[in-house]
């Protein structure tokens, strides 16, 4: 895979040579001209080639946008799948700790007999736990972080 450092020289170096190459045509038509002024053809005129010469810039530029704004598409991405595996990541943990709270609340009741339900308790919290951990492999699997 091209890292970003070298996708960004082999951009600059394409730039350059459209440069170049520009720059070399407009030395080829003024010797061209001076040789045969009359019979010289104005397509290929100067002011022809400057245009195109922008034209080319403006092009590259448009590239460079597009390519930054490309990056920033990507960055966006990842940065709300992040936000969104810890979220769910929250939400189960949120889920199993309300039911621990009313299990351990129940449990110690249990040392002051006010009810006979505190077992039950205990097992559904381990049971939601369970599920919540799974739930949230899952979600880890499912969204994945890109390796950098």
């Amino acid at each position: 895979m091209v890292s970003t450092k070298e996708s960004s020289l082999k951009k600059d170096l394409v730039k350059e040579e459209r440069v170049a190459r520009l720059g070399v045509q407009l030395a080829k038509v003024k010797e061209l001209r001076k040789e045969y002024e009359g019979e010289f053809n104005t397509k290929l005129s100067e002011a022809s080639l400057k245009k195109d010469l922008a034209k080319e810039k403006k092009i590259i530029n448009l590239e460079e946008q597009l390519a930054k704004a490309k990056e920033l598409r990507k960055e966006f991405g990842n940065e709300l799948n992040d936000r969104m595996v810890t979220f769910l990541t929250t939400a189960f943990g949120v889920v199993a700790a309300l039911f621990w709270q009313t299990a351990i609340t129940d449990s110690i009741k249990a040392f002051i007999p006010t009810s006979g339900i505190w077992i039950y308790e205990i097992f559904v919290a381990l049971a939601v736990t369970i599920i919540a951990v799974v739930g949230i492999f899952l979600v880890s699997k499912v969204i994945k972080k890109p390796k950098k």
